[in-house]
């Protein structure tokens, strides 16, 4: 009724289990009979088996293949993904100098393509960085005012070396708080209530004792990005304050000198309009003393003038190789009549061989000069004036030693400054503009000079050295 049938029951005939499978035949809508198969059971079992054994070891087969496949594929993806995951490992870590080199599917090549290119990218950032990062520390290690960098506890975030000289701190600022730094309290209290937002843009320019100095600070607290921060800027305007104190003192003492020949002048003038003319000794007195006067006020401006160009190297020198002793014989000889003639032994101690050197003749001169003529001014008589030449492997040493008045410690240390004299009640005429001169003109040959005395009433020696030549 079914169309087909199978059955599986034991079998008299054959005596064993069978498997029996019936199907009808048909032709043309008509059934003529029925087929029917039987097969030992066991038969059946074994075919069984063997197709289960068949179906399993093609399964296994394709199991296996499918794993050796598949590990083979994460080997080729793993393998560029474990190079760019240390790629990015480096990178995270500052190293970008590793590049990866891009293989795997095409997704992990771009991936690999496109971190190359970050890296590269990010190299050159830094490196620009660095170079700014340099060229920042230069600059703030060389600029010659103070430069702090802090947060708002007072950390020092940023400083460069003129603040640890302005500040007199021997250790690095970089970490500490200014609290521990700055023992100025003056100083410190200012920039504490800059930190705490008292002021935003603050200058002010404190003045400290010990030691001597002029200090001025320049506070700003910077935006919002900086999270507060405050800069602070400082600078030393000692040297400052010094060169207008020198200014003040400079025009003081040239007006000072220019009064005593200007009221001399005046004087005389008066007194011949008074009716000293009408006499002719008095006349002729006080027409000397105009003279006189203005003989003292020409040098005096000549000497401006002199140092005016000095100063601004406007005087050309005319080099030349000569003889040292020669040069100074010939000084010695042109002021030994003056030295006579005031009661004092002039002696000359020439260098043993003859010594060349490449100075203007003139001006060196003018330099001995200088230092004989206040030796013979300043040395009572009967006194001793030396003028000796010392060389040495690099330099030529000059000497000018008297036994006269001598000097103080702090003489020495002004002696050659504008307008100093030593002392004035030993009847000095000059502007005490020599000396300066004296100092210019050898600095302007790359020497040196400077003056050494026991003590008051025992005698001076000035000394310079020039480079041989």
């Amino acid at each position: 009724e079914k169309g087909s049938g199978q059955s599986a029951r034991y079998s008299i005939t054959v005596k064993d289990q069978l498997l029996y499978a019936a199907v009808p035949i048909q032709a043309q809508g008509t059934t003529w009979g029925t087929a029917r198969v039987a097969l030992p059971y066991d038969e059946v079992e074994r075919l069984t088996t063997e197709l289960v054994q068949i179906i399993l070891l093609v399964a296994g087969a394709a199991g296996t293949l499918a794993l050796i496949v598949g590990i083979k594929v994460s080997q080729a993806m793993a393998r560029p993904l474990k190079n760019v995951s240390a790629m990015a490992r480096a990178m995270a870590d500052g190293k970008f100098d590793q590049l990866v080199k891009p293989s795997g599917p095409a997704e992990i090549a771009h991936l690999g393509q496109a971190l190359n290119q970050t890296a590269q990218a990010l190299r050159h950032s830094f490196e620009s960085l660095s170079v700014e990062r340099e060229r920042l520390g230069s600059i703030l290690a060389h600029l010659p005012v103070g430069v702090i960098l802090c947060e708002t506890d007072g950390r020092v975030i940023l400083s460069n070396p003129a603040a640890a000289h302005l500040l007199r701190v021997q250790a690095v600022m970089a970490g500490r708080t200014l609290d521990t730094l700055v023992h100025e309290t003056e100083l410190l209290e200012f920039i504490q209530g800059c930190m705490v937002g008292e002021c935003h843009n603050c200058t002010v320019t404190m003045e400290h004792t010990s030691p001597s100095r002029l200090l001025r600070v320049v506070a700003s607290r910077l935006g919002p990005g900086s999270a507060g921060q405050s800069l602070f800027v400082l600078q030393d305007l000692t040297d400052l304050k010094q060169l207008d104190a020198l200014r003040r003192e400079f025009l003081a003492n040239v007006s000072h000198e220019l009064r005593t020949p200007i009221a001399s002048l005046g004087a005389a003038i008066d007194a011949l309009q008074d009716g000293a003319l009408q006499e002719p000794a008095l006349a002729t007195d006080f027409v000397q003393r105009l003279r006189q006067e203005t003989d003292r006020l020409a040098k005096m401006v000549e000497d401006l003038l002199l140092l005016a160009r000095i100063d601004a190297g406007r005087i050309p020198l005319d080099f030349q190789v000569v003889d040292a002793n020669e040069l100074a014989g010939t000084s010695a000889e042109r002021l030994r009549p003056l030295a006579e003639r005031a009661g004092l032994e002039l002696a000359f101690i020439p260098a043993p061989e003859a010594v060349p050197l490449f100075v203007d003749r003139e001006q060196i001169h003018q330099v001995l000069g200088n230092l004989l003529h206040n030796a013979i001014k300043f040395t009572p008589a009967p006194g001793r004036i030396v003028l000796q030449l010392q060389q040495s492997p690099r330099w030529m040493l000059f000497s000018v030693a008297d036994t006269g008045a001598g000097l103080k410690i702090e003489e020495k240390e002004r002696i050659f400054e504008r307008f100093y004299k030593v002392s004035r009640s030993r009847g000095s005429n000059g502007a005490g503009l020599g000396l300066a001169i004296t100092r210019q003109i050898v600095q302007a040959h790359q020497g040196q000079i400077w003056a050494d005395s026991p003590g008051p009433g025992q005698g001076a020696t000035f000394f310079f050295k020039l480079p041989l030549a």
